[in-house]
C-alpha cells in the first residue's frame, strides 16, 4: 500500500512539474508575441533627405530633414509636400506672399518630374531706387544673385508644372512632356548640385515664387 502511495505521489509530482513547464513556455511565448507585436506596431521607416532654401537675400541654405516613408506615396511626392509645408510656415515667404507689391513677383510656381534639372545663380547689377544726383547718372547699383532654374521632362508623362499668378488670373497646370524656365526663383528645391542628371531616375523639382516663369510642351 505504501509503495502504491509513493507511486501515486511520484506521478502527481511529475504531472505538476510537466504542467508548470508547459505554463512557463506558454507565458514566454505570449510575452514574446506581445513584444514582437509592439515592435511591429511602433516600427516606422524614415528617410533622410537634403533640400535647399533660396532666400530673398541671395542666401542658399542646405539642410536635412527626415521623412516618414509612406507606402502610398513615393519619396519625391513626400519631399514636395514637405517643401510646400516649409514654404507656408517660413516667415520670409509668408511676408512675401502677403506683401507682393513690395517685391513684384509674378507667380507662385511648383514643378516636379523626371529629366534634367539645372540651377545657376549669376550675379547681376541691380539698380537701387535712388541716384547719387537727382538729374544725372549713374544710378547706384548693387550686386545681387538671381537664381535661375531650368527643368526639362522629355520622357515623364507624370511630370507637371503649376503656375499661379499672385495678382489676378487663374492657376494653369501643364502635364506630361514639357520644360519649365524660372528667373528669380526663391523657395525650395530638392535636387543636389547645379546640374542633376539623376533627375532622369528620381522625380524631383521645386516649389516657391518666381519673377519670370515660362513653360513649353515638348
Amino acid at each position: 500500500m505504501e509503495k502504491i502511495n509513493k507511486k501515486i505521489i511520484g506521478i502527481l509530482l511529475s504531472f505538476l512539474i510537466l504542467l508548470s513547464g508547459i505554463t512557463t513556455v506558454s507565458a514566454i511565448n505570449i510575452k514574446n508575441e506581445t513584444i514582437t507585436s509592439e515592435k511591429n506596431e511602433s516600427k516606422e521607416e524614415f528617410e533622410t533627405v537634403t533640400i535647399f532654401r533660396y532666400g530673398l537675400d541671395g542666401s542658399v541654405e542646405p539642410f536635412q530633414i527626415e521623412l516618414k516613408v509612406d507606402d502610398q506615396k513615393d519619396i519625391s511626392q513626400l519631399m514636395e509636400e514637405k517643401c510646400e509645408e516649409l514654404l507656408k510656415e517660413d516667415p520670409e515667404f509668408k511676408n512675401l506672399a502677403n506683401n507682393n507689391s513690395k517685391y513684384n513677383f509674378i507667380s507662385r510656381i511648383k514643378s516636379r518630374g523626371r529629366g534634367i534639372h539645372i540651377k545657376i545663380a549669376p550675379q547681376i547689377l541691380w539698380p537701387l531706387k535712388f541716384k547719387l544726383f537727382p538729374l544725372l547718372p549713374p544710378y547706384i547699383f548693387r550686386r545681387v544673385r538671381i537664381p535661375i532654374l531650368y527643368c526639362r521632362y522629355p520622357r515623364d508623362q507624370k511630370a507637371y508644372t503649376t503656375l499661379t499668378p499672385l495678382i489676378g488670373g487663374n492657376s494653369t497646370t501643364i502635364n506630361g512632356y514639357h520644360s519649365v524656365f524660372s528667373i528669380g526663383f526663391f523657395g525650395f528645391k530638392w535636387w543636389i548640385g547645379s546640374i542633376s542628371f539623376l533627375g532622369f531616375v528620381v522625380r524631383t523639382g521645386f516649389s516657391g515664387f518666381s519673377l519670370i516663369a515660362r513653360t513649353r510642351p515638348l
